[in-house]
């Protein structure tokens, strides 16, 4: 498993947008950030999950497992793009 924090992703969102279905599934299916939510829900010192827009529909994402893949043979081209991104934001 690897777990991203994409603290950039908007600045590379094309890449989330092409990843395939299975990889989005998972994005889609992770919990919802609780203090987007209702900040009194969760801990004030919890930094805030991830907002965004994928397959038409709003996502209100924990940070903390929003972009958490499984590494195979079918997600690591995708998951080494998502890192290399990543780092180059922060860079």
């Amino acid at each position: 498993m690897l777990r991203l924090y994409g603290d950039n992703f908007q600045q590379y969102f094309d890449v989330i947008e092409a990843l395939p279905d299975s990889m989005k599934g998972v994005i889609e299916k992770a919990s919802s950030c609780k203090r987007l939510l209702d900040p009194t829900k969760c801990n004030s010192r919890c930094a805030m999950g991830f907002e965004f827009t994928l397959n038409g529909t709003l996502h209100k994402k924990c940070r903390y497992n929003c972009f958490m893949f499984l590494v195979d043979g079918d997600s690591k081209d995708y998951i080494e793009k998502l890192v290399t991104r990543e780092m180059q934001c922060r860079a």
